[in-house]
């Protein structure tokens, strides 16, 4: 061991003997520096214990926030400025405004941040403030201070509180001029992403939309992209361009079924909901798929005709188990099948009387709907029953005939029928 060595635990040894509160404290501060907030809590604690003088609870604070611990901070920092009064010490008034905060005695952390601010302006104390003004609908104050915030950091929470405000004092256009400014520097996170399509769309600025969103995709074609542009096409109904972007990448085959069906596109939605059948077993889209390709035919074959009530016929009893099984009532979206099955048999005049049971069938789920009345008169008239057909197209009101060209061809039809 060489003399130096020596030396220096001599040194350490005699200093430790003379004064070992000193060490301790420059342990302690070593340890702060260093990062090791344990071991610093742990010397500062039994400085403490030994003398009970605050100023050692002031560093626990210190230590215990650095820590986590926010609950043991606060007990500490409350425990100082109580003895000290001194309430313009920066790093436990801190401590004190955070745990008012999370206990929600958000104006008396107001007011000990204002004090804050006061002795030392930061981005961040701004930041708090901020929020915490418009928490308590303080807009104007909250509003000031979160913009300070937002032109130094560029942050994106901070912007989005910045258009809360905007549009709670009905500043629509200026939240929409921020908004596009943001998003033509910076990209957005998905939940930015999706809250501007709807921003933008609810306040119809969807050519705003259009070129951030279409700019994006161009750049970078990923699938979260896609999906922002997909949805503004949408709102713009530009139903082909959004056929395109959905063909290209591997949404749920719904949308590509949705897209076909709002353009009467009814062959490819045939086609479509028939694959959503075949990889989900889910009957229903057995039965849209049936109905589809009937929409989408301006003739019908015998054969085509045959297969439609096949598969209707299918997905209808298949529904019906799964109910029994799941112990549910049939919903609206049965009626539907069973009115237009129960339709198709009674116009192509295929077995009239089955399709006024599935009418009939239809109307216990949904009683009001003036297309299966219809639906259930027009096959009374097709059985030559005229007076139990007209008697219950009567329940249909008379403006709801003139609107509908369908109904009125029946109209006159039953009227006529003797």
């Amino acid at each position: 061991m060489t003399k130096k060595i020596i030396s220096f635990f001599v040194f350490l040894f005699l200093l430790y003997a003379k004064d070992n509160r000193d060490l301790q404290i420059a342990l302690a501060g070593d340890a702060l520096v260093r990062g090791d907030f344990s071991l610093a809590k742990d010397i500062y604690l039994k400085l403490y214990d030994q003398s009970k003088e605050v100023v050692y609870a002031r560093q626990m604070a210190i230590a215990y926030a650095a820590m986590g611990d926010l609950s043991s901070a606060l007990q500490y920092a409350l425990l100082y400025q109580n003895a000290t009064k001194d309430t313009k010490d920066l790093p436990t008034s801190k401590i004190i405004a955070d745990g008012y905060i999370r206990r929600g005695e958000i104006q008396k952390a107001i007011v000990l941040l204002e004090g804050i601010r006061k002795e030392e302006s930061s981005p961040a104390i701004d930041h708090i403030l901020g929020t915490l003004y418009l928490n308590q609908k303080q807009f104007d104050k909250a509003l000031a201070l979160l913009n300070a915030y937002y032109e130094y950091s560029q942050d994106e929470e901070a912007l989005k509180k910045i258009l809360a405000i905007y549009f709670s004092q009905n500043k629509n256009d200026k939240a929409i001029i921020q908004l596009k400014e943001y998003l033509n520097k910076k990209k957005c996170s998905q939940d930015l992403c999706e809250k501007a399509v709807d921003i933008f769309n609810q306040f119809g600025r969807n050519d705003i939309a259009h070129s951030i969103f279409a700019r994006y995709y161009k750049e970078s074609p990923t699938l979260q992209n896609a999906k922002y542009y997909l949805q503004v096409l949408l709102n713009q109904k530009q139903f082909n361009e959004a056929e395109k972007i959905a063909k290209a990448f591997p949404f749920d085959r719904r949308l590509l079924l949705d897209l076909y069906v709002v353009q009467n596109k009814f062959k490819e939605a045939s086609f479509q909901a028939k694959k959503i059948y075949e990889e989900k077993k889910e009957a229903k889209f057995l039965a849209w798929s049936a109905i589809y390709a009937y929409q989408g035919e301006q003739s019908i074959s015998a054969d085509e005709l045959r297969e439609i009530i096949a598969n209707l016929t299918q997905a209808i009893d298949n529904r019906a188990k799964q109910r029994k099984v799941d112990s549910e009532n049939p919903n609206s979206e049965d009626a539907f099948f069973y009115n237009f099955l129960g339709y198709v048999l009674i116009e192509h005049d295929i077995d009239i009387k089955r399709g006024i049971d599935l009418i009939k069938q239809a109307l216990k789920i949904s009683p009001n709907s003036l297309a299966y009345i219809d639906s259930l008169a027009w096959g009374y008239y097709k059985l030559g029953d005229c007076s139990q057909a007209q008697n219950i197209f009567s329940n249909i009101p008379k403006d709801q005939i003139k609107e509908d060209a369908e109904l009125r061809s029946h109209f006159e039809a039953i009227r006529q029928c003797h």
